[in-house]
């Protein structure tokens, strides 16, 4: 006997059609729920959450963002205007405008320092204003003016 299942599933409320001892059931909502180990399944295109290609590009083609990880081959480009954000709230940004590197630091940042290693030898420090800035450098300061 064959059944038109699409044409039951439109009729009947809450079918269910069970296979007999391994296989699948099938449910009214057209979820489907596989026993086994999958060893006689056939016929099953894509892959799963353990892919190692997508779309054809290797897995460790891509940097990941849950793992500390290295570019190895060639630059990482940021067009004019796409920046890195440091901090939970971006707390700074480093970007490149056309014309100007630029870091821009909020009012949660109170220092920007250059180190050499652990060593300090720049210290740009916020004084009341966003637009004021003391410099203490280790080493040699040439200024030509001071205003």
């Amino acid at each position: 006997m064959s059944v038109n299942i699409n044409h039951q599933l439109e009729q009947v409320n809450n079918l269910k059609i069970t296979a007999v001892g391994t296989g699948a059931t099938v449910g009214s909502a057209g979820i489907v729920t596989y026993y086994g180990d999958g060893s006689q399944l056939s016929g099953i295109s894509g892959g799963g959450g353990d892919a190692a290609t997508l779309d054809g590009l290797d897995s460790l083609s891509f940097l990941r963002s849950d793992f500390a990880d290295q570019k190895t081959v060639g630059d990482l480009r940021f067009n004019n205007n796409i920046g890195l954000t440091f901090g939970g709230s971006d707390n700074s940004r480093l970007f490149h405008d056309g014309t100007d590197l630029s870091l821009d630091l909020t009012a949660y940042v109170t220092d920007f320092k250059i180190r050499d290693g652990t060593t300090e030898r720049y210290t740009f420090t916020k004084a009341g204003q966003l637009s004021l800035v003391d410099v203490n450098a280790s080493g040699i300061v040439t200024a030509t003016s001071f205003v």
